[in-house]
């Protein structure tokens, strides 16, 4: 875990609400994995007092790295702000993140909005390491769509669903998760990666049981101290409460009590 200023490279609007900020740190660029977070804080001095937790978002090379973050509050509408040449203060990276060790056949992620931030990390790492990875991905409309053309640009196999219908398949993600599987069930193993909406990881989490398929989801609760000392963050699982900053972000999704 490091505590540095890192200069920024760049913090681009990318979507409606959506920002892509590039930071120059060799050393963070080494030492984050996917599923990890950096701390951020996105002011000098105490306001707003909390820092905001940024998923790791890409490994650009060897010394830069890059976060993708909405405009949803206070804290990153002030990130929102930054510009090239600035620099920000930086915990990280911190967190338990997706479990590469063991390399499928074939990747399955799933990302639901925001979701598809930590998931493109997952698939850099996994490219030229499995035969195949798929991204099913989802949104409200098409805006909501992010990263499809870099997911692709690494080789994913992208399948897109948006609730009013404006770009794939009308629905939700989960309505092809199913079949996604029922596709590769022939000839080697499977793995899911998951991130978004609660309910959508929920369901995702059905389903890969059912098909008895490993399934690890990227949880997203509020966080105060990020370290595992405040427990503002804890979530229940099977054995007990566990703390999202420190345990997590990610988890096993049949250890979760949906």
């Amino acid at each position: 875990m490091l505590n540095k200023t890192a200069e920024i490279i760049s913090n681009l609007v990318v979507a409606s609400g959506v920002y892509k900020m590039t930071l120059s740190s060799r050393e963070l660029a080494h030492d984050s994995q996917p599923g990890q977070f950096l701390h951020i804080r996105v002011n000098p001095g105490n306001d707003p007092l909390l820092r905001r937790p940024i998923s790791v978002h890409a490994v650009e090379d060897e010394d830069k790295i890059s976060l993708l973050y909405g405009t949803i509050g206070r804290g990153t509408r002030l990130l929102s702000k930054k510009k090239s040449g600035e620099e920000i203060d930086v915990l990280g990276p911190l967190g338990h993140g997706f479990d590469l060790s063991e390399k499928p056949d074939r990747a399955v992620l799933v990302a639901g909005g925001m979701g598809a931030a930590p998931l493109f990390f997952v698939a850099q790492r996994l490219k030229g390491l499995v035969k195949e990875s798929k991204l099913l991905i989802g949104a409200k409309t098409k805006e909501g769509l992010l990263s499809v053309s870099d997911f692709k640009e690494i080789g994913c196999d992208v399948w897109q669903t948006t609730e009013d219908g404006s770009a794939g398949r009308r629905g939700y993600i989960t309505d092809l998760f199913e079949q996604a599987l029922l596709d590769q069930t022939i000839g080697g193993s499977i793995r899911v990666y998951a991130c978004g909406p609660k309910e959508m990881m929920a369901r995702t989490a059905t389903i890969a049981g059912i098909y008895n398929v490993p399934c690890e989801v990227s949880l997203e609760e509020k966080m105060a101290c990020g370290l595992g000392a405040c427990l503002s963050c804890v979530v229940d699982t099977i054995d007990g409460l566990k703390r999202v900053c420190k345990e997590g972000p990610v988890f096993r999704s049949d250890e979760i009590k949906w």
